[in-house]
């Protein structure tokens, strides 16, 4: 029943109760998932109303797991971004492609998800990783199955 707040800025992780530095912060926005899978899984949703299956994984840099298909009508919608520099774990690589998804949702808070690697898969999720916390701290209550992130 901890309440986690992770804070990648600070290089912080602490597991007990809500900590008086997070109230001061502002709350971007809660994110209430679902545990079908071994992650918090949640449905974010594209500027063109298409639901996509998130899940969050601070071990991960964050990913696309598309099948050719999505991933092809995704660019055609211009809701998918490819860059051919990428920007990976605080490097820059030349000729490493990210990828990032413009104009994303979750109950009317927009946002945009980038440094994103890809690989084929039918699956059609994202990981939401390190790319999208690094940004916020992250508040992280399993009892009530709510992500918070604030700034």
């Amino acid at each position: 029943n901890y309440i986690v707040t992770i804070d990648y800025d600070r290089q912080i992780i602490k597991m007990d109760s809500l900590h008086k530095e997070v109230l001061d912060l502002k709350k971007i926005i809660a994110f209430h998932y679902t545990n079908e899978g071994n992650l918090p899984e949640v449905i974010l949703t594209s500027s063109n109303g298409r639901k996509l299956m998130a899940y969050f994984d601070t071990g991960s840099q964050g990913v696309l797991k598309f099948s050719e298909r999505l991933f092809s009508e995704l660019l055609e919608e211009n809701t998918l971004k490819i860059y051919s520099k990428g920007f990976y774990y605080g490097y820059v690589f030349e000729g490493f492609k990210t990828y990032s998804i413009e104009n994303l949702s979750y109950k009317n808070v927009s946002f945009k998800l980038k440094n994103l690697s890809y690989y084929h898969d039918n699956e059609d999720k994202i990981s939401l990783g390190y790319s999208f916390l690094k940004d916020y701290v992250s508040v992280w209550d399993f009892k009530n199955k709510v992500i918070t992130l604030y700034k």
